[in-house]
């Protein structure tokens, strides 16, 4: 707009300033013959035309220049409109990928721990392929001469995407509202069908194993975790798992001869609730 405002002043201040500069210079008279009186017609003529040329190329190159930046004016707004039309498409192609292919995270009891398949509407992953094994605490090998308590669970993808840059924390209380210390887990990816081993594991006093040792809990053992992880085409989500244990039973081996060392919680005391947001 400035540009435009820029050209009608220059035409406006030649119309005002060459007519009276021109009839200035016709008027002069000089010994040496600058402009001749007889000649002052001619003169005019000459200037006018020199003038109308002048502002007909002002005219001509104010016309290309202007056409030019209209031009490039249309050329941008099309590539802005090509832009958001593109942003948009592939925007919709995000979604739809998205929906089809979304992973979907869940937090089950490990399936060894489950014997009856049908009881409380628990399913027992057979074919389940554990990824990692880690266990929550900094140590990742319980001492095996001490008594303690074993918390397994199975975070499994039964979508149909694969999930990328997990990321698991969980928050631990147990029966004495006692926070007990974790530590962040981190996993590139987890693909479809396949399962991470989560384990937590606590010494017990001799008095903290009679506390637990095949009772039922006033106070839940209580599991807080919280997996973020993203989708194939960068999509975030958030599983939010809420477990409470109430009873924690002696580990049994192959021949059901029972482990005087290691706890197990009973999956069918067992609560847990997953929520994707």
């Amino acid at each position: 707009m400035r540009y435009k405002y820029k050209v009608l002043f220059i035409i406006v201040a030649s119309l005002l300033i060459v007519p009276p500069f021109l009839n200035l210079i016709i008027s002069i008279h000089s010994p040496f013959g600058f402009i001749p009186l007889n000649e002052k017609s001619t003169w005019i003529n000459f200037y006018g035309a020199i003038i109308g040329g002048s502002l007909t190329l002002v005219g001509v190159w104010w016309t290309i220049s202007y056409t030019e930046m209209t031009r490039q004016k249309d050329q941008k707004e099309r590539e802005k409109e090509k832009k958001q039309e593109y942003i948009k498409r592939n925007k919709e192609i995000k979604s739809n990928l998205s929906a089809q292919y979304k992973p979907i995270l869940d937090v089950t009891c490990h399936p060894d721990l489950i014997k009856d398949c049908d009881r409380f509407g628990i399913s027992k992953h057979k074919n389940i392929y554990i990824q990692n094994s880690m266990s929550i605490n900094k140590e990742p090998i319980p001492p095996k001469d001490l008594k303690r308590l074993n918390i397994i669970l199975t975070v499994n993808n039964i979508g149909r995407g694969e999930a990328i840059d997990l990321e698991i924390k969980s928050i631990i209380h147990d029966s004495n509202d006692t926070n007990l210390e974790t530590v962040l887990l981190t996993y590139k990816n987890l693909y479809i069908s396949n399962g991470i081993d989560i384990m937590f594991y606590k010494i017990l006093s001799d008095k903290e194993w009679d506390m637990y040792d095949s009772k039922l809990l006033d106070n839940p053992f209580k599991i807080l975790m919280i997996i973020t992880y993203k989708d194939l085409v960068n999509k975030e989500y958030r599983l939010v798992t809420n477990i409470e244990i109430k009873r924690f039973i002696r580990m049994e081996n192959e021949n059901g001869n029972k482990n005087e060392k290691i706890l197990i919680f009973n999956p069918y005391d067992t609560s847990i609730l997953n929520k994707i947001n």
